[in-house]
């Protein structure tokens, strides 16, 4: 079986914390920016566009960190990891459709509930940042 292609960015502001988005369907859990990547797309463009779809959040596609490539929780896609860090803070416009909230949070270990993979690429984030 082939799998889909997605993609999801984490962005890091000028003070240490990630954005997290909180999903509209129950269990309303926290995600990371992104989603599907299209056909002809590549995973960064993929993921900049997915960021400015579900935040409004418009960043250049210059000075990403690829983390890893993983399998989605539901099996069906290769997620593509990126990380930016990022200056200032940036004003968040959800999408109604996908989310109902956001944070931005210096520790997304604390107090919040997961969706899909979400946890497992933080984790790979947080390895990382020595090499960053």
């Amino acid at each position: 079986m082939t799998l889909k292609r997605a993609s999801v960015v984490i962005i890091e502001n000028h003070i240490g914390q990630i954005l997290l988005l909180q999903r509209s369907l129950a269990p309303y859990s926290m995600c990371l920016p992104g989603g599907k990547v299209d056909p002809g797309e590549d995973s960064l463009t993929a993921a900049m566009r997915e960021l400015l779809e579900e935040t409004g959040i418009v960043l250049t596609l210059t000075d990403y960190n690829y983390l890893d490539d993983m399998i989605s929780g539901s099996g069906d896609y290769l997620m593509s990891i990126y990380y930016k860090k990022v200056d200032g803070m940036f004003s968040v416009k959800l999408t109604e459709r996908e989310h109902i909230g956001y944070t931005w949070t210096t520790k997304p270990e604390v107090g919040y509930t997961f969706a899909g993979n979400t946890d497992k690429m933080l984790e790979l984030w947080r390895r990382a940042q020595s090499k960053l």
